[in-house]
């Protein structure tokens, strides 16, 4: 199962602060698809400039 992040953002600061990584060949919506469909993905926060990418319960920077 794909992990996705999202937002809802109510304020122009919160814009972003949630992220999908996928793998660095994914460039466009085809390879998009590909990766959601088989769990390729990972959820991401941005905290202190950079985004912290989760991979399982780990928090690893990229």
């Amino acid at each position: 199962m794909a992990a996705l992040g999202g937002s809802d953002a109510h304020v122009i600061e919160q814009v972003g602060k949630f992220a999908t990584w996928v793998p660095d060949w994914v460039k466009d919506e085809t390879g998009f698809i590909q990766v959601v469909k088989k769990g390729l993905t990972l959820p991401a926060v941005y905290e202190n400039g950079s985004y912290k990418i989760f991979r399982d319960r780990l928090n690893v920077h990229f």
